[in-house]
C-alpha cells in the first residue's frame, strides 16, 4: 500500500464531508506519560484468549502462546498528538489497555519455531471521539 492510498483511507476529522480533512502519520507526542500495572492471570485463560483471538490465523501466519500469568493494565496520557510533517494543530486523549505478551512460533522445517515476541492488546479505550477511527485505522 502507497502512503496516499493509507491517506486516503484514513477517517474524517468531522461528520461533515464538505468540511472534513484527514490527520496523516507520522505523529508527534508530546507530553506523554505511561504507566503499567500488571494483574495476576490465570495463564490457562490467557492461552484461551490467544487461541480464541489471534490462534484462528492460517498456520504460515503462526501460533502465539502466552507465556506469564499476567495481564498488563496500561495508562497512556497524551497530552499533545500532530501531525509531523504538515501540522495542522493538535488533540489530545487519554488511552486505557490491557496486554497480554506473547510467545509468536512459525514454522520452518516442519517444526514450530520461535519467531518473535509480541503483545496482544484486545480491549483498548480511549476518551476522544476522533481516536477511536483513527486507532482502528492506523
Amino acid at each position: 500500500m502507497t502512503p496516499e492510498e493509507f491517506t486516503n483511507r484514513l477517517p474524517l476529522v468531522t461528520g461533515d464531508p464538505d468540511k472534513a480533512f484527514t490527520i496523516k502519520p507520522p505523529f508527534e507526542f508530546n507530553g506523554l506519560s505511561a504507566r503499567f500495572f500488571p494483574l495476576r492471570a490465570s495463564l490457562d485463560a490467557l492461552q484461551q484468549l490467544c487461541n480464541s483471538y489471534v490462534n484462528i490465523v492460517p498456520p504460515e501466519v503462526g501460533r502465539f502462546r502466552a507465556v506469564v500469568p499476567y495481564a498488563y493494565l496500561a495508562i497512556l496520557d497524551y497530552s499533545q498528538i500532530s501531525e509531523l510533517v504538515t501540522p495542522s494543530g493538535w488533540f489530545a486523549q487519554v488511552e486505557v489497555y490491557f496486554g497480554v505478551p506473547v510467545e509468536w512460533y512459525k514454522v520452518a522445517r516442519g517444526k514450530w519455531v520461535f519467531h518473535d515476541w509480541a503483545v496482544l492488546t484486545p480491549y483498548i479505550f480511549v476518551d476522544d471521539d476522533f481516536s477511536v477511527p483513527l486507532g482502528r485505522t492506523v
